[in-house]
């Protein structure tokens, strides 16, 4: 009789991505810590992973231009399966404006949105004092100009929440 046994120091991570109206999504690419995946027909995915804390990103670089980019940060225990359902919206655009005084446009400063510790892109103020955060998902995000040393700004956050495929102006 022979026996068998390996230990293992890695985990697994699975799920199913769905558009916002809950339909599957097939042939969406993701990267599940180093493993490169890509949903079958039923929008289903799992991938073997290191434990540890793992990246999960869906639709890596927009590579399908129809959805938004999904990151996530999770833990993955040895041996555990961590099931990571991901909802994948149309692509949604922030604009705001950035001035001085309410009126006098204030061009070169860099603004962020973040959702849950993540940032999800940045742009530049332009000549007119416009900024545009493309290619977000539905959620909620913070947008935050990113200040130099003893510069401030008023108000210095502002939450907003992006629907399917809206676009918001944030002041």
């Amino acid at each position: 009789s022979a026996e068998l046994s390996s230990a293992t120091t890695d985990g697994y991570v699975g799920g199913t991505l769905t558009d916002t109206a809950g339909s599957p999504l097939a042939g969406i690419a993701l990267l599940i810590g180093t493993a490169s995946k890509t949903t079958g027909a039923n929008g289903r995915y799992f991938a073997q992973v290191s434990s540890g804390a793992i990246a999960v990103n869906a639709n890596p670089n927009h590579a399908n231009s129809a959805y938004a980019e999904y990151v996530s940060q999770i833990t993955v225990a040895t041996g555990e399966l961590v099931t990571e359902d991901i909802t994948l919206g149309s692509n949604g655009t922030l604009s705001g404006f950035c001035t001085t005084d309410g009126t006098t446009p204030l061009p070169g400063i860099s603004f962020t949105a973040e959702s849950k510790g993540v940032s999800y892109g940045g742009d530049i103020s332009n000549q007119s004092g416009y900024f545009y955060l493309k290619n977000l998902s539905s959620g909620t995000y913070t947008i935050r100009p990113v200040l130099e040393s003893g510069e401030d700004a008023t108000p210095q956050t502002v939450t907003v929440t992006v629907t399917d495929t809206s676009s918001l102006f944030v002041a």
